[in-house]
């Protein structure tokens, strides 16, 4: 069960990524085939693109897969460099918060239209992005305790180690050699890398 609860997302994202990639290429092949298509796979196909879409982007935050920049930061004193983990992680919560918020807000005004075909509901494909978001704004309290809690400003520690042992991205429980090691490396100025 703790494993489920840590890789939620990805078990949402892996379900509709199979049933788009299962309803498209049936759909290809039978076009191939006899020139005919069915209309309402390509339908669900974007029903699923959008959880897609946005779950996933919660998985990737969660593991701390986003790209980003931090040429500069490196270059900044220890102390510096904490207290600008700490306000972006702040930062971040506040736009989730906010995008959570319209998000909704835009699923419940878009809950009179429906698809063409199959007259599904828009709010439950916006609703993707309120469950998107909503759990970005989980993470990222996640990530604030760990701050507080861990003095963990380079997001090292796998998230919700306290409450779940799973690491996400490992597959498994965490140890702390694997675990102490990476500190060390998002620790260092350079990436990681030895100077030679």
């Amino acid at each position: 069960m703790k494993k489920v609860l840590a890789n939620f997302e990805e078990i949402i994202v892996s379900f509709f990524l199979l049933l788009m990639v299962c309803m498209i290429s049936f759909n290809v092949v039978l076009r191939v085939a006899t020139r005919q298509s069915i209309p309402w796979l390509e339908e669900v196909s974007y029903f699923c693109f959008a959880w897609i879409i946005f779950v996933g982007a919660s998985a990737a935050y969660k593991r701390s897969l986003h790209g980003g920049i931090d040429l500069l930061v490196r270059l900044f004193p220890e102390t510096a460099r904490k207290v600008v983990s700490l306000l972006s992680t702040f930062l971040i919560l506040l736009i989730c918060v906010v995008m959570t918020f319209f998000s909704f807000r835009f699923a419940v005004s878009a809950g009179s239209k429906v698809t063409p075909i199959l007259y599904i509901s828009y709010f439950w494909v916006d609703l993707s992005a309120v469950v998107g978001f909503g759990m970005m704004c989980a993470h990222s309290l996640g990530f604030i305790k760990n701050l507080f809690l861990h003095q963990d400003y380079y997001r090292s520690k796998p998230l919700y180690s306290g409450i779940l042992d799973y690491d996400t991205v490992m597959g498994g429980v965490a140890e702390d050699e694997t675990l102490q090691l990476h500190v060390e490396d998002r620790a260092k100025p350079n990436g990681g890398e030895e100077k030679k």
